[in-house]
């Protein structure tokens, strides 16, 4: 089928049957959702998005009722109370059961109901805990505590279930009374699988693997909601309706709800989901429309995604639940397009494995090797260690699966073939160059005389605000921290949060300058008056606290006026911190799959300015020629494209501290040292690339090179591109090391 007729809304509406709910589904997006105008959000399986409605009505209600402790008896407590029972009953009806027979109980969240779950089950020691493989870790963690209380645990495959359930017993003795408890999810949060729910009436009746082969109650984590099943201990903040402090004597509440729910509830939060409700009910006529309309969005994706071919007919995406191939950098790739998805293995080991065809032995040695759950490490030893999810919400729409977009998420590695580079083109020869193989480790050794004589140090720039543009120099001293004041400052959020470019790009066009002379931060900006800050600290500055790469720093505030300039320009509320002259932040030496050349952290015994990874970043000019020709030669860039997209405009998006010229391209993978104007650099690792390279730097826009021609190059998944270094200053203090540009640089490398 022609591929352009796929991506048709014509084709889309006759293979989903129905788009949308009644009435204008267009207009209901524009003015319910004006936030994500320019983003493709898809990830509603880990959190979907509120309407701009519920905001108001619940601001509205909040200002203008009097809502108190729900545990008072005053008129505002008792007005909390009646509200919040009358959301508890309209949970209820939305999931279609009967308040005779189950009660609805507040938690923080998900995981916190299973805890409570594991918590309160009646464990004996002939008890079984039993759960389905594809399941959430906030399941399988249950164990911890019910193996503690001496219930046995047992895993169980999803073919394992199904493949026995024709060979049941009857119920037999039933008069065994040991409980058991079984987990299964109504639909995988890894593949979105679904489950039949007939697994309860089976797991009860014994008439399923595992509940048939063990006698006695067993029961699934929806039935032990039940009020005849509830159990539990602790008791505080309400739970109680008498006890007595210097006894051992307690009696708990008579409703379920109240002796589960330790503490006041977070009352206010309750009452924001009675007006989610309603706008649910209001927006989309209910849920069975909302399931249609994802359907259809996930049906049409599921094609678009199938029929992607690379130039040798391989699929460019297999799509689970039937397959087990990832693809790489493609969450970089989303991000630099604004679109939001999730990527790993989303919490669900058990499916992960299972998909992707990883032994309990391989995910022992990943760990080993240095990738943790929620990390961004794709690959190790060259196989996936997770996938990409695509969810969908009742506010998606059709535009946000459009060609364009399809095409960012899959261009890096649907025009050539995984294991290939793309082509290159010199002297008017096409070639197809297979990756160069990976050096091992060894010996170190020097370059030649030649090699030595034609590297040296072309540019140096200072970054003094994180994340903001960039300050060239022909030279610069070195402080401990790296060249000095690189990276001192950075730009926080009214929650204190860094700003950095993924999340607000216009901070590459605040142009900061060091004035050494006059002891001053310069900031200008296109539309703004320059503005002055000291660079020495005042006593009086007041102290904040802030993270960094999960490093927490001491920071402190740069003033007022400064704040409101930068809340001027980047049109949001921020401030301007620095760090703290008397805090020092030391370098971890951070341990890295060996084969996935993710980012490397900096040596430890370094100390670190506010940079994420390490005190420099150095890139070699050949290796960004060789990336610029790789961007000229792709077919679909255009001539604007490739007029704007010029060697300088490459080096400024890798922000760089360091430019060399070496002989060739990527010499710089296998240095382990520098040698510059006397001073020793130690090489800590490669740098692992973001989709920040996207971002034109002296214009704020984005564009899919260099990163796509990167991804490409580096066609195993390993998007790395430069090095990290520190440095080994001279002990005497007194003596001031200044990096000239035009230096001889004296690398040294791993023996290849």
């Amino acid at each position: 089928m022609d591929f352009h007729k796929l991506c048709t809304f014509d084709f889309f509406s006759q293979v989903s049957g129905h788009y949308g709910y009644e009435g204008n589904f267009q207009d209901m997006v524009e003015k319910e959702f004006r936030r994500i105008k320019g983003v493709t959000y898809l990830d509603h399986a880990a959190a979907t998005l509120y309407p701009e409605s519920v905001i108001q009505n619940y601001s509205q209600d909040i200002s203008t009722s009097l809502y108190g402790n729900p545990h008072s008896r005053s008129p505002s407590s008792r007005l909390t109370h009646d509200t919040v029972e009358r959301v508890r009953y309209r949970i209820l009806q939305h999931f279609s059961a009967d308040p005779e027979q189950y009660s609805v109980i507040f938690t923080s969240g998900c995981t916190a109901a299973l805890k409570l779950l594991a918590e309160t089950f009646p464990w004996r020691s002939e008890s079984v805990f039993s759960y389905l493989t594809d399941s959430h870790t906030s399941v399988v963690g249950m164990r911890a505590l019910t193996s503690g209380l001496g219930a046995t645990t047992l895993p169980v495959a999803p073919e394992d279930m199904e493949n026995t359930s024709k060979n049941t017993t009857s119920n037999g003795d039933i008069s065994c009374q040991t409980p058991h408890l079984f987990c299964f999810p109504a639909q995988s949060n890894f593949s979105g699988k679904k489950y039949p729910l007939s697994y309860v009436r089976g797991i009860q009746a014994r008439s399923l693997n595992p509940a048939s082969s063990y006698k006695g109650k067993w029961g699934t984590a929806g039935s032990h909601g039940r009020r005849s099943n509830v159990e539990k201990s602790y008791f505080g903040g309400g739970t109680a309706a008498a006890y007595l402090s210097g006894e051992d004597y307690y009696v708990p509440a008579e409703s379920t709800s109240d002796r589960f729910e330790d503490g006041t509830v977070s009352f206010l939060d309750i009452i924001a989901l009675n007006h989610s409700f309603d706008a649910l009910y209001k927006l989309t006529g209910g849920m069975q429309w909302v399931q249609q309309h994802t359907f259809g969005l996930a049906r049409f994706t599921y094609i678009i995604l199938s029929s992607l071919r690379h130039g040798s007919g391989r699929p460019v995406a297999q799509i689970y639940p039937t397959s087990s191939l990832t693809v790489p950098t493609v969450d970089r790739m989303a991000a630099l397009y604004n679109i939001h998805i999730r990527t790993g293995c989303f919490c669900n080991t058990g499916a992960c494995q299972a998909f992707l065809g990883i032994s309990n032995q391989q995910m022992k040695s990943n760990l080993q090797a240095g990738h943790v759950c929620g990390d961004d490490v794709d690959l190790v030893l060259g196989r996936p260690t997770g996938s990409v999810r695509v969810s969908f919400g009742f506010m998606s729409t059709f535009q946000d699966l459009d060609r364009e977009r399809i095409d960012a998420l899959t261009n890096s590695t649907s025009q050539r073939d995984a294991s290939l580079q793309p082509i290159t083109r010199e002297n008017g020869a096409t070639q197809e160059v297979k990756e160069a193989e990976e050096p091992r480790e060894g010996a170190e050794r020097s370059f030649g005389h030649e090699e030595e004589d034609g590297c040296s140090l072309t540019n140096i720039y200072i970054y003094p605000i994180k994340s903001c543009g960039a300050f060239e120099v022909q030279q610069w001293p070195l402080g401990p921290q790296g060249l000095l004041f690189d990276r001192s400052f950075m730009v926080v959020n009214v929650n204190g949060v860094c700003l950095s470019q993924k999340r607000e790009a216009r901070l590459c066009l605040i142009k900061p300058q060091i004035l050494l002379k006059s002891n001053q931060l310069l900031l200008t900006a296109s539309g703004m008056e320059s503005i002055c800050v000291p660079l020495e600290t005042k006593t009086q500055s007041q102290v904040c606290q802030s993270k960094v790469c999960g490093d927490r720093v001491e920071t402190l505030d740069c003033g007022d006026a400064v704040a409101q300039w930068l809340s001027d320009f980047l049109q949001q509320k921020c401030r301007l911190i620095r760090l703290s002259p008397d805090f020092t932040r030391d370098a971890r030496k951070k341990k890295q799959p060996e084969s996935s050349q993710g980012e490397a952290s900096s040596s430890s015994g370094s100390s670190l300015s506010l940079v994420n990874e390490a005190q420099y970043l150095v890139i070699n000019r050949a290796s960004v020629e060789h990336i610029h020709r790789l961007i000229h030669n792709r077919e679909e860039l255009n001539a604007d494209e490739r007029l704007v997209l010029d060697v300088e405009n490459v080096i400024t998006r890798f922000r760089a501290n360091l430019v060399v010229s070496a002989a060739e391209a990527f010499q710089e993978d296998n240095w382990s040292q520098l040698i510059i104007a006397d001073t020793r650099f130690v090489v800590s690792g490669q740098c692992g690339r973001c989709h920040m390279i996207g971002i034109d730097q002296e214009t704020g826009s984005k564009s899919k090179e260099p990163l796509m021609s990167l991804c490409a190059l580096r066609s195993k998944g390993k998007v790395t591109f430069g090095v990290y270094l520190s440095h080994q200053l001279p002990q005497d203090s007194n003596v001031t090391t200044i990096l000239k540009v035009g230096s001889r640089i004296q690398p040294k490398t791993l023996q290849t």
